[in-house]
């Protein structure tokens, strides 16, 4: 059924986790649901209790697939059997295109972006990793090695650092592991300064 069939309040608690949607200020997008499947959806967000449209399709099916939006731009990377990243122009209802490759195929990783570049950090291969890739937002090309993460994570929670007082940092909370409940927040804490490659504070 659609995911927003039931109101946004179901969105939020069936994406808690891994972030299948990306907005700008006016639009959400919900893609790679389960089983793996190539629909984007979108809603308008002033239009709340409004069911969610189709937006279009992505290039290939994917499961759980992150997103990442500057505003202009939505990037969808991950997702399993695919280092494929696609990307839309929110504003416009289409096809998702082509944007390059990750460095790997690669799920359970956690993305952000600020403006200018997006990271994708973590994730499993099915192993869990330690790799940061990046891209710029606006220039269409493969993901570029970024630098390491403190330890190997699967499902990172990237949260914009606003103690710091700048779009340009990323907090990095830590994974969930196997042995934890599924929303359990460990203690390790990173913070990555994302316009600066292998940068990242512990």
């Amino acid at each position: 059924d659609c995911l927003l069939s039931r109101g946004l309040g179901d969105v939020y608690k069936r994406q808690m986790w891994i972030n299948k949607c990306s907005a700008s200020r006016v639009r959400g997008l919900i893609h790679g649901e389960r089983p793996a499947t190539t629909n984007i959806d979108f809603i308008t967000i002033a239009n709340a209790g409004t069911n969610a449209s189709d937006f279009g399709d992505l290039t290939v099916a994917r499961e759980d697939c992150v997103g990442v939006c500057n505003g202009t731009r939505a990037i969808f990377m991950g997702g399993g059997g695919t280092n494929t990243i696609d990307y839309v122009t929110i504003a416009q209802t289409g096809n998702a295109i082509d944007f390059g490759d990750a460095s790997t195929v690669i799920r359970n990783n956690g993305a952000l972006a600020s403006s200018t570049r997006a990271l994708s950090a973590g994730g499993a291969t099915p192993s869990t990793v330690d790799t940061i890739d990046f891209f710029t937002i606006a220039t269409t090309s493969n993901s570029t090695d970024f630098g390491n993460l403190t330890a190997a994570k699967s499902t990172p929670l990237l949260l914009p650092s606003l103690q710091l007082n700048t779009k340009d940092s990323l907090l990095l909370l830590t994974n969930k592991t196997p042995s934890a409940p599924d929303l359990a927040i460990r203690s390790c804490f990173e913070l990555i300064i994302i316009s600066v490659s292998y940068t990242h504070l512990t």
